[in-house]
């Protein structure tokens, strides 16, 4: 009659080093005396640091990049206030960012997009005219106001219904809503 093996060690972290393990454990080839790694502070990296892709906005999940990569030219993301109807009118993604504003978002989108020619950038009509929140969307999509177009309420459910991404923020001001038109990447030189 065979005994469990006896547990493995596990070293514990002082304060000065950081609490990740860089390593892939095998367990069949772990012996009892096996101890694990650590990185020390002098050899540790930061949280921003240690994003698995470099100059990404940390705000770009791997999900919402791959939607954006499925768009094409001319094909339209919807950054949605937490009011917005987005289950009922997504049609092909519909991702939940609920701790980001709208224009956190858009921000984030637009640092690996091109907008599309006019109109770039649809914003919901708001009966009190330009509210800040659509201010903050035009800035974060990199557009002066003239450029931005603003669209009846019920017309921009339709246009939205047709967007490839809707994406729902967390974003509680009213008409903080912004539909963003991919435009033609740049062709990088070989």
């Amino acid at each position: 009659m065979s005994t469990a093996p006896a547990p493995l060690p596990v070293p514990q972290a002082s304060a000065a080093e950081i609490d990740i393990r860089l390593v892939t454990i095998r367990p069949l080839m772990m012996t009892p005396s096996a101890t694990l790694p650590t990185i020390t502070q002098q050899k540790s990296i930061s949280q921003v640091e240690a994003m698995m892709l470099l100059n990404l906005d940390p705000v770009l999940t791997g999900q919402l990049l791959m939607a954006l990569d499925e768009m094409g030219h001319g094909d339209a993301v919807v950054i949605a206030d937490a009011h917005f109807t987005a289950s009922k009118l997504a049609k092909k993604h519909l991702i939940d960012m609920p701790g980001l504003s709208s224009p956190r978002v858009l921000q984030a989108i637009r640092s690996v997009m091109v907008p599309d020619t006019y109109p770039a950038l649809d914003l919901m009509e708001s009966p009190d005219g330009l509210l800040p929140v659509q201010s903050e969307l035009t800035a974060a999509a990199g557009l002066k106001p003239e450029e931005a177009r603003m669209v009846e309420r019920f017309a921009f459910y339709d246009l939205a219904a047709e967007a490839e991404v809707i994406i729902r923020t967390g974003e509680t001001r009213v008409y903080g809503n912004a539909l963003f038109r991919k435009g033609v990447t740049p062709v990088m030189p070989a």
